[in-house]
């Protein structure tokens, strides 16, 4: 029933915003290194003759050719598209449209650049298995690989981080609801940064009463409302909160 894949902003500042989500994942995948400026200009412009009326959404289909055009006219090893990868994509977006956001997650997960240049490529998932042989997650005993979980859950709130920015931006006086305490001073959460160290200090330490085991999953949604119910708890008065 959405028209759009964005609200109250510019396709422009979304797909800018998208960029940004596929460059944290892209430092993982090459530390220190930076997406080229000719390597978006050719995605957004693939992405655009998809997407000529900037809904930032496209069918599954489209995202298939899409796909295929950056292995072959663009010449990037890292989009080669084969049958397990077909089947992988299947299963990574069961719906039949694609957005943006969701391009821009999927494009640099599970990369890995070696030599220090996007030309040398490697795909990989738990164990360098196969995209068929990936087990499923709920028997998987950890959500990530080649880094360490602490590396992990940085780049997740990174990733937050950056959407928590973007509303920023979008509506000036924009807080996380779940973080105010309408008796303290609005003036302790004047500086956005200050309020966000305080955001990601407490859902660390919830994630961690969660996740005791440090797996990167929340197995049940159970798990979820805990997390949620913690993060819920005004600090008590007199903490460092």
């Amino acid at each position: 029933y959405l028209r759009n894949a964005y609200v109250h902003t510019s396709f422009r500042n979304y797909a800018e915003n998208c960029l940004e989500h596929m460059q944290i994942d892209f430092w993982k995948a090459m530390p220190a290194s930076k997406l080229s400026g000719e390597y978006k200009l050719a995605f957004m412009r693939e992405w655009e003759l998809l997407d000529r009326d900037y809904t930032g959404m496209i069918s599954k289909e489209a995202f298939v050719r899409f796909h295929l055009r950056m292995h072959t006219l663009h010449q990037h090893p890292s989009w080669e598209l084969d049958e397990s990868l077909r089947r992988y994509i299947d299963r990574k977006f069961p719906d039949n449209y694609v957005t943006l956001r969701d391009l821009c997650l999927y494009a640099e997960d599970g990369e890995e650049y070696i030599e220090g240049t996007e030309e040398l490529t490697k795909r990989v998932t738990q164990k360098n298995h196969a995209y068929e042989d990936e087990i499923d997650k709920d028997e998987r005993k950890l959500a990530y690989h080649g880094e360490t979980f602490e590396d992990y859950r940085k780049r997740c709130l990174e990733h937050m981080k950056l959407d928590y920015t973007f509303a920023i931006r979008r509506v000036a006086d924009t807080k996380l609801s779940l973080m105010m305490d309408e008796r303290q001073d609005d003036e302790h959460y004047d500086d956005k940064a200050k309020y966000w160290a305080l955001f990601e200090r407490r859902f660390q330490d919830a994630w961690d009463q969660v996740d005791k085991h440090k797996t990167g999953f929340l197995r049940s949604p159970k798990e979820g409302c805990k997390l949620v119910e913690l993060l819920l708890i005004t600090p008590k008065e007199g903490s460092a909160e």
